[in-house]
């Protein structure tokens, strides 16, 4: 649930510097038990206050935003939150980065288990270095990750094109 909250602000930038809602901001709703389409309206002022402080210059922004996303969306859900935990925090610090950064046109990006079951023209993808080396090898049966990496990402595209931009400074 704690998740949910902070998916609440996140859909409120992704909205904002992408024009699209967040993976996940619908289901947020519903675990958070907000059903009522005036609530989130009502909500909205409240959690831009949040994101406010969240990129002030307090002592502890990202704790002070937490508090007060906790009340802004307790007028609305009868959910109880757990106590505050860096767990719970540690995406409002993610996002007040983003949001420090002031990129002018950022590129969205979602995990592979976000973006599973959608269709895309393009797709970039950040492979770990043991990754890197699985896929060198080829597929391997005794290797499901890889195989679900490979399968998941770039199924679906055409025409596929890989480029390893790894050498190139990136």
């Amino acid at each position: 649930m704690e998740k949910a909250a902070a998916t609440l602000l996140l859909d409120l930038v992704t909205r904002a510097k992408f024009g699209q809602p967040a993976v996940f901001a619908e289901e947020a709703y519903k675990l958070l038990g907000i059903s009522d389409p005036a609530a989130r309206d009502r909500l909205h002022p409240q959690l831009v206050a949040v994101l406010n402080i969240l990129v002030s210059t307090e002592v502890k922004p990202v704790d002070a935003a937490w508090d007060a996303l906790v009340i802004a969306v307790g007028t609305e859900s009868g959910r109880e939150f757990r106590r505050k935990h860096h767990r719970y925090t540690e995406p409002l610090g993610w996002l007040r980065t983003f949001l420090l950064r002031d990129i002018p046109d950022p590129i969205p990006g979602l995990t592979v288990h976000q973006a599973k079951g959608r269709e895309w023209d393009a797709v970039g993808v950040c492979l770990t270095e043991p990754q890197q080396a699985a896929l060198r090898k080829g597929l391997d049966p005794l290797n499901s990750d890889v195989n679900e990496l490979v399968q998941t990402v770039f199924s679906g595209l055409s025409p596929l094109v890989v480029e390893d931009i790894a050498d190139q400074g990136e």
